[in-house]
């Protein structure tokens, strides 16, 4: 049985970097399957498969990831991890928008899967996550900077965070014209904004209007991250005082390059990076409501 096949291409943006990658679709339909390669191997050693699940009725997708086939190849080692593999398979489901998707792959591949795999306990107030290919491990004393998917140890630092969180929300259930602008030292009132450099996105710019702005995948973020894996809360952007302060809650976000760690006041031209979206801090003149009128 013939079946369609579809050549396509998306890119990912890194510091310094914007590469490309190349995948083939066979077949159609809703029910999705990814298809890995293994290592020094091109997408093209699952095409019998792919041809065959495609006839059955199933929508395939097969990947080069970076440094295979006829995807691109950073000189960078550090791109070549099965992290950055992982958060590159995140990408292609982000740039098909898929829901969700069956992953299965070969060697590298395999391994590939069980990076973007992870169990879950509940205990209490406590969701504790097994990540067999988690990060770094953490030091005694280090902060836990995620909320939703990691342990708190330190309660009170989770209940300032939750508090965090919960004036977030509450000011994402504001109208815009009920939040105030900000003033500059000087006097004119300006207000911040992130413009998307690369990356999808559902907007071009976003006004930082919020007490706290949230980046990340809960549906109360101001932008937000599409894909099951994406952090809930990647980063909390809270005003202070005639500025903006970014702080890191979940994943590996950037700021100019060098991992955002504790809290940073934004610059003009600051370039955040998150989950492969890259944003840049600016600021522009707020609106009067006088004016408007």
């Amino acid at each position: 049985m013939l079946v369609s096949e579809r050549i396509g291409q998306f890119f990912v943006a890194n510091p310094g970097s914007r590469d490309r990658l190349e995948y083939t679709e066979y077949g159609g339909g809703d029910r999705w399957v990814v298809l890995l390669h293994g290592q020094l191997m091109p997408r093209r050693m699952h095409q019998p498969l792919a041809r065959a699940l495609a006839a059955e009725g199933l929508h395939v997708v097969t990947l080069d990831l970076l440094g295979h086939g006829r995807s691109d190849r950073p000189r960078d080692m550090w791109r070549y991890s099965m992290r950055t593999f992982g958060e590159e398979v995140l990408a292609l489901m982000d740039h098909l928008e898929l829901d969700q998707a069956v992953i299965g792959g070969t060697s590298l591949g395999a391994n590939t899967t069980l990076v973007l795999g992870r169990d879950e306990v509940l205990v209490g107030k406590h969701q504790i996550v097994f990540d067999q290919n988690a990060a770094e491990p953490q030091t005694a004393g280090a902060p836990m900077q995620s909320l939703g998917d990691t342990v708190y140890l330190d309660t009170k630092q989770h209940r300032a965070l939750r508090a965090t969180l919960e004036s977030a929300r509450a000011d994402a259930a504001k109208p815009v014209a009920a939040r105030p602008a900000m003033a500059s030292p000087s006097g004119p009132r300006r207000i911040g904004v992130l413009r998307v450099i690369a990356g999808s996105a559902e907007q071009d710019e976003y006004s930082l209007d919020g007490q706290t702005s949230i980046i990340g995948r809960s549906n109360t973020a101001l932008i937000r991250l599409r894909g099951w894996f994406k952090p809930s809360v990647a980063v909390a952007i809270a005003k202070n005082g005639p500025g903006y302060v970014a702080t890191a809650m979940g994943g590996k976000p950037l700021i100019n390059q060098e991992p955002l760690e504790g809290r940073h006041v934004l610059q003009e031209g600051d370039l955040l990076v998150v989950s492969g979206l890259v944003l840049e801090f600016a600021w522009k003149e707020a609106v009067r409501a006088e004016s408007a009128a």
